[in-house]
């Protein structure tokens, strides 16, 4: 297992040796859930929130549950981060 650190610097290094990005790389190869999980991965913490936040108020309905995870769970600096990362 990988921390988001190390994950955000293999994916720089994947695109210093070969000059495109790991995450596009990884979509044009993998599908569905899958997919969905390993680029969720290679996001940074706040990216993720923003991504998660964003999907949980999208289409019909709301799921609270995801909304008070993240909202509650984070700190003022981090829900700060999340909303400079989510516009």
């Amino acid at each position: 297992a990988r921390t988001n650190k190390q994950r955000q610097e293999i994916a720089a290094k994947y695109q210093q040796k070969y000059g495109k990005s790991l995450t596009d790389d990884l979509k044009s190869e993998l599908s569905g859930k899958f997919e969905d999980a390993i680029v969720s991965m290679l996001l940074v913490p706040e990216s993720h929130d923003a991504v998660a936040l964003h999907d949980a108020m999208s289409g019909i309905g709301t799921d609270e549950q995801v909304l008070v995870e993240i909202l509650s769970s984070r700190s003022t600096k981090e829900i700060e981060a999340i909303k400079s990362a989510y516009t």
